[in-house]
């Protein structure tokens, strides 16, 4: 199995406590940090789409797999979650 990065980062925020959370479950690992890459971390393609509805049932946001491969990790995934939110709330000022 893969190791963890060796730089650990703890998560930093809400958001990546969340998402570390949900990748703690599917890869059953009991630390996962912020730069840990889900794939050198063992995952697959399969595990991906668990994650991705977890988080999307847990923000009520949709996100796009494709979001997933370009930043793997849990930073990565956070800033695109932000992003997500930003872009609702700026669609629902518009309205």
């Amino acid at each position: 199995m893969a190791e963890l990065n060796e730089d650990y980062v703890a998560p930093r925020t809400e958001l990546e406590e969340l998402i570390a959370c949900v990748w703690r479950e599917v890869l059953c690992r009991d630390r996962i940090g912020v730069h840990d890459d889900f794939f050198q971390l063992g995952g697959e393609s399969l595990q991906v789409v668990k994650v991705v509805n977890q988080i999307q049932l847990l923000t009520d946001l949709e996100l796009d797999l494709r979001a997933f491969f370009e930043a793997p990790t849990v930073a990565g995934l956070g800033k695109h979650v932000i992003e997500q939110f930003a872009a609702l709330e700026e669609a629902q000022g518009a309205s």
